[in-house]
């Protein structure tokens, strides 16, 4: 898609100085009788071309795919539906020697499918679940601590359909504007409802995010 928007930037850029390039020889034109059409025929068409697509090249060699992307910055309690645009390589890492190692990728890609802060997912698991190694996530691959509404909790075959269904469940019943527990868009939003509006709730929850992000910026300036 940044190549797509690169090329359509160049092409852009190459049809508004080629249109420059003729528009320069109207003034001429006119004063000497004839139509800009004839004017710009007599420069040749293909030579302006050339020169619009050389000096678009010379611009655009200056730009970064990177320059053309707005990075994601951890902001405390900002919008959950921010995607964090962590690899799954990145994600990993994070879970590295926990009990929710091993689902990096998986992460990642509610992230995309669910459009759901990777990170948000992930410390909420980290809490809920004490990093993989409470009774509920080992016995029953329950990372968030979900409830099934006749006083126990949910049972799930793997640790993958645990995240699948909080994904869900936080971004479609949470997270949308017409989900039946939107409050907001923030940690502090969502635990109106998930916990009974818990300070120590979001505020740990945040506190996750923060550390993981911190985590993530750390690697990358390593690597």
């Amino acid at each position: 898609m940044k190549r797509t928007l690169v090329k359509t930037c160049r092409l852009v850029c190459a049809g508004v100085l080629a249109l420059a390039i003729s528009t320069a020889f109207l003034p001429c034109a006119m004063a000497a009788g004839v139509s800009a059409s004839t004017e710009m025929e007599a420069f040749g068409e293909e030579r302006a071309e050339a020169l619009a697509e050389s000096i678009s090249e010379a611009v655009f060699e200056t730009f970064t795919d990177e320059t053309l992307v707005t990075p994601y910055e951890y902001v405390p309690y900002g919008d959950l539906t921010v995607l964090s645009g962590c690899s799954a390589e990145e994600l990993e890492a994070l879970l590295k020697d926990s009990g929710l190692e091993g689902l990096g990728s998986c992460y990642a890609e509610k992230e995309q499918t669910h459009g759901i802060n990777a990170l948000f997912l992930i410390s909420v698991a980290q809490l809920e679940s004490g990093f993989g190694k409470s009774k509920l996530a080992q016995n029953c691959n329950n990372l968030g601590g979900i409830k099934n509404g006749n006083n126990g909790y949910m049972e799930f075959p793997t640790k993958q359909d645990c995240v699948d269904y909080q994904a869900t469940l936080l971004r479609d019943d949470y997270l949308d504007e017409n989900g039946k527990y939107f409050e907001g868009k923030t940690t502090k939003d969502v635990s109106q409802s998930y916990c009974g509006g818990s300070e120590s709730w979001y505020t740990q929850v945040e506190s996750l995010m923060r550390t993981n992000f911190e985590k993530i910026m750390e690697m990358r300036e390593a690597s």
